[in-house]
């Protein structure tokens, strides 16, 4: 892939993060690159107006936008850029905007959208939930009977802990290492193996889950399950068995119907969205890229020793 060359070290590191960042955010790695690019270029815009640092005006963004009307295009001598090619660029400094919210950087100040009719591939990073409404879903829970314990534990483990659908819904109870305050995920994105740190309430959530939720759902549920089929998943579903990730995501919903929020009430989220959250929350607190980016799973771990102070917020 061409890219452009600038001369700003700032514009650079913001580049390099912000790669970070939607790697964090789960895109793919060609997506990434992509986004890098035409930043790339739009910084090389900015420098070209000798404009130095991030620009703060709608003014500026819309002078860009405009260029890209008359800009050659590369590959088609003779055309211009394809209005499917500039909302490629509107949705890159977009999500450059998020990342700098979402880092506590400011922001861009954006104008109204001038591109219509974007391709229905192109998205944003994707729904965040505040902390607020992350304690919303944990106050939900129903924590006098097993599944509302169940519920607590689910959140624990793909906000709290991060974990991808399919690492929590593989994970075994052998897999929680309370002594040492971590959680062994086997089968990770490209099976690769980690240690994700419990903090003190995600340990709390899983201990009481273990003791008060998962056996009695095992044995009120003993006339849907076969007596020879040992189940060792850590989250199990009403008829006693590993849960589908529909079925965790239809409890997600209930936790969200069941708060007096209308806009959390509202919202269409799933699993990976808990996960974007704790990623997005971790950086509000000064957490850097990188130990993110192995916390989530995004980097071999050199040692699992440097996520036992992390600290996940009681809630």
């Amino acid at each position: 892939m061409k890219y452009t060359i600038i001369e700003n070290p700032e514009y650079s590191s913001h580049v390099q993060q912000y790669g970070q960042y939607l790697q964090i955010m789960n895109y793919a790695p060609v997506s990434v690159e992509g986004s890098k690019a035409l930043m790339l270029e739009f910084f090389s815009y900015l420098e070209n107006q000798g404009i130095w640092e991030l620009p703060q005006q709608p003014k500026t963004i819309d002078l860009f936008m405009h260029h890209l009307r008359s800009r050659p295009n590369e590959r088609f001598a003779g055309k211009g850029l394809s209005e499917g090619h500039r909302a490629k660029f509107w949705q890159a400094i977009r999500n450059f905007d998020q990342y700098l919210r979402h880092t506590g950087q400011g922001g861009l100040n954006m104008p109204e959208r001038d591109i219509q009719n974007t391709p229905v591939n192109q998205r944003d990073i994707g729904q965040i939930l505040t902390q607020d409404e992350i304690r919303q879903l944990y106050q939900a829970c129903d924590t006098s009977n097993p599944v509302g314990i169940r519920d607590r534990a689910m959140l624990s483990l793909f906000y709290g802990c991060g974990l991808r659908r399919k690492e929590g819904l593989s994970l075994e109870v052998s897999d929680l290492k309370f002594s040492s305050n971590l959680i062994h995920v086997r089968e990770g994105k490209f099976r690769k193996e980690r240690y994700v740190p419990m903090g003190k309430q995600v340990k709390d959530d899983l201990y009481t889950y273990l003791l008060e939720g998962r056996p009695y759902l095992l044995k009120d549920n003993t006339q849907h399950t076969d007596a020879k089929v040992v189940v060792k998943s850590v989250l199990i579903s009403q008829r006693g068995r590993t849960p589908t990730g529909e079925t965790l995501g239809f409890r997600l919903k209930h936790l969200q119907d069941q708060t007096s929020n209308p806009v959390l009430q509202s919202m269409t989220i799933g699993l990976h969205i808990l996960r974007h959250s704790i990623a997005t929350h971790l950086l509000q607190q000064g957490m850097s890229l990188k130990r993110i980016a192995q916390f989530l799973g995004h980097a071999y771990l050199e040692s699992t020793q440097v996520y036992t102070h992390m600290a996940h917020g009681k809630l």
